[in-house]
C-alpha cells in the first residue's frame, strides 16, 4: 500500500471520492470509409474525459476524508455537498480546461456563465486532467511523458504545482481511485495501460505498480461509480476490457470476462456511467455511434444493449464520434460528433434503450467537452476554434447556448470540479 493509500483506507471504509494524446484519430465517414486526418503533436490532442469521465465522486456518498482529516459529504449525482444540520450545502463549481500549453480556471455563476480565475502555463502540451477530492489535480504533460501534480485552493480553486513526475509514457486518459492513493492511465500509441502510486503529499510516484500491454489503441480507463471495477474502451480492438482493482497493490486484474465487445466497425472510444450505477455508454470513433450497456454493479461486468447513431438524420460527409457524458439524473446522454460539429442528445430509458432527441451545434472539431460539477451546464471545447462553447441543459434534456470564451489553442480537457463547501 502506498503511503497516500495508507493514509485514506479509514476513509475509503467510510466512503471516498472517485473521480489526451497521442496521434491516435483516424477519421472515417458515417458509412465506415477512412479518410485519414492525423492529430499529430499535442497542441491538437485526441483524448477525453470523464469524467464523468472524471469528476471525483463518492459513490456511497457518505463523504470523503482529506489529507487533514476534513469531511465533506458528496451526493453522487452532484447535486450536492457537505451537510449543515443535515441540510445538503453545495461548494462553488469550477471548470478546468486544458488549451495552449496551460490550465485555466473558471468560476462558474448561477446562470452558467464563466469567468476566469487563472491560467497556468505548464510550458509544454498537455493532456488529460484527472482530479481527486476536490484537492488535487493531475495534468498529463504528454510530450514530457510526465504527469504534473496540482494543488486545488479550497477557496478560489487556484492550482499550484506540486511536482512533475515522469512515467514514461505519454497518457491518452487518466483516474484517481477513491483512496486518492493511485493514478491510473492509458496509452493509446503504446497499447498500454498504468498505475502509478500517488504520494502523501499528492505528488505521483514514478515507479508504476504495474505497467501492461493491452488490446490495440486503448483510448480511456476509468472507474466504475463504487471505484472496485475499472473499464477501458479500445478503438481498433473494438472491445471494453474489464477489470478489478485492488487498492492495497495497485493492481489490475481481469475480470471474467475479461472483455465485451462491440458491434463489428464501431470503434470504442470513451465511456460514461449512468450515476445509479445501473447503465454505461460507450461513443463510437469510427461508426459515430454510442452503445448501451446494463450494469452489474456486484460482478463488475458490462451487457451489451442498444446501439444508435449520433448523427442527424440524412447526414452526409466525414465524421468521427469523440466524448461522451451521462446527466446528473441520469436521464440523458450526450456525445460530442467531429465533422458534424455538435453534441449528440440521447433521452436514455430507464430499460436502458436510447432515443435520439437532438444534434445541437458547437464549436469546430469538439474533441472533448464537460458538464458543471452541479449537471446543469455542458461545456465543449472546438479544437479548431481554440474557444469554448457553455451550454444551459434544459428539464427536457436539450442544450440552450450560452457565451463562448477562448480558452487557448486546441484545447483538449474539460473538467467541472466542486470545491470543499464553506
Amino acid at each position: 500500500m502506498t503511503k497516500r493509500a495508507c493514509g485514506f483506507a479509514l476513509a475509503f471504509v467510510l466512503g471516498c471520492s472517485d473521480d489526451g494524446l497521442p496521434a491516435d484519430d483516424t477519421d472515417v465517414s458515417a458509412t465506415g470509409n477512412v479518410g485519414v486526418t492525423s492529430d499529430d503533436g499535442f497542441s491538437t490532442q485526441s483524448g477525453s474525459g470523464d469524467t464523468n469521465d472524471s469528476v471525483s465522486t463518492d459513490p456511497s456518498g457518505s463523504g470523503t476524508s482529506g489529507p487533514e482529516g476534513t469531511t465533506t459529504g458528496f451526493d453522487p449525482t452532484g447535486d450536492s455537498t457537505g451537510s449543515t444540520g443535515g441540510v445538503p450545502v453545495q461548494g462553488e463549481p469550477r471548470l478546468y480546461v486544458t488549451g495552449g500549453n496551460a490550465v485555466s480556471v473558471w468560476e462558474i455563476d448561477d446562470a452558467g456563465a464563466l469567468t476566469q480565475v487563472q491560467t497556468l502555463d505548464q510550458g509544454t502540451g498537455l493532456g488529460p486532467l484527472a482530479q481527486w477530492n476536490s484537492q488535487f489535480m493531475y495534468a498529463a504533460r504528454v510530450d514530457e511523458q510526465a504527469v504534473a501534480a496540482l494543488a486545488i485552493d479550497p477557496v478560489s480553486g487556484a492550482l499550484t504545482e506540486l511536482g512533475v513526475t515522469g512515467v514514461a509514457h505519454r497518457p491518452v486518459y487518466m483516474s484517481v481511485d477513491p483512496t486518492g492513493g493511485w493514478l491510473l492511465s492509458a496509452d493509446f500509441g503504446q497499447d498500454l495501460v498504468q498505475v502509478n502510486p500517488i504520494n502523501a503529499d499528492g505528488t505521483v510516484d514514478g515507479t508504476p505498480s504495474q505497467s501492461s500491454t493491452v488490446q490495440s489503441r486503448p483510448h480511456a480507463i476509468l472507474f466504475d461509480p463504487s471505484g472496485q471495477y475499472v473499464f477501458v474502451p479500445h478503438r481498433d480492438a473494438n472491445l471494453v476490457e474489464q477489470y478489478v482493482f485492488d487498492d492495497i497493490g495497485g493492481t489490475l486484474t481481469p475480470n471474467d470476462p475479461p472483455s465485451v465487445s462491440l458491434p463489428k466497425g464501431a470503434g470504442a472510444r470513451h465511456m460514461a456511467f449512468a450515476p445509479d450505477a445501473t447503465r454505461a455508454y460507450v461513443v463510437n470513433e469510427f461508426d459515430s455511434s454510442v452503445t448501451a450497456f446494463s450494469y452489474d454493479a456486484t460482478t463488475g461486468l458490462l451487457t451489451e444493449g442498444v446501439t444508435v447513431s449520433a448523427l442527424p438524420p440524412g447526414f452526409e460527409g466525414e465524421n468521427t464520434g469523440a466524448d461522451i457524458h451521462v446527466s446528473s439524473d441520469g436521464a440523458y446522454v450526450y456525445a460530442s460528433m467531429r465533422g458534424d460539429d455538435s453534441i449528440a442528445v440521447f433521452a436514455a430509458g430507464a430499460d436502458g434503450g436510447l432515443t435520439y432527441q437532438a444534434n445541437v451545434p458547437t464549436e469546430p472539431r469538439p474533441r472533448e467537452f464537460g458538464l458543471g460539477p452541479f449537471g446543469n451546464f455542458l461545456y465543449a471545447a472546438g479544437q479548431d476554434s481554440g474557444m469554448l462553447a457553455g451550454y444551459t441543459i434544459e428539464a427536457d434534456g436539450n442544450l440552450t447556448p450560452g457565451a463562448v470564451y477562448p480558452v487557448g489553442d486546441g484545447p483538449l480537457w474539460v473538467l467541472g470540479v466542486e470545491l470543499p463547501a464553506r
